[in-house]
């Protein structure tokens, strides 16, 4: 990689990896009180699995997809070849919408037999991998863009 492409992937990577920590804030918070009160029966897999339980992750990812969407309509400097804006800024969002309103169902559903939690938890899980894969991909696209103006 060369300088503004590296300065633009970094500058994506911490974009994500702050917006993603501020975002599950409630997490790490609920995390460190527990750790505090309970010190001696906290465990790390059951605050995660009670936030996942809770939808919280589906929440962020949705924020975050939004997020940059907005982005994008409001920056009037930024263009993409029409493909690629109606792909990114169009479907995406709408399909990542869909899936989190499903996943949220899912979970909210989970007390009923007729759902699996453990489905409805991977279903957070790949939402949260994809929509951190696909605010890198835009934000790099969006900070190389600005940087080579």
């Amino acid at each position: 990689m060369n300088g503004p492409r590296q300065k633009a992937f970094l500058k994506a990577g911490l974009w994500t990896l702050l917006t993603s920590f501020f975002g599950l804030l409630q997490l790490w918070i609920v995390m460190v009180l527990s750790a505090l009160i309970l010190r001696s029966s906290f465990s790390l897999s059951d605050a995660v699995y009670q936030a996942m339980r809770e939808g919280v992750v589906l929440f962020l990812v949705s924020a975050i997809v939004v997020t940059i969407t907005i982005d994008y309509y409001f920056d009037k400097e930024l263009q993409f070849p029409k493909w690629l804006t109606g792909v990114l800024f169009s479907a995406v969002p709408v399909i990542a919408m869909v899936v989190i309103a499903a996943a949220y169902s899912a979970v909210r559903l989970a007390d009923s037999q007729s759902i699996n939690e453990n489905a409805a938890i991977r279903w957070q899980i790949w939402a949260f991998g994809v929509t951190f894969l696909y605010a890198v991909e835009v934000k790099y696209l969006t900070y190389l863009k600005h940087s080579v103006k």
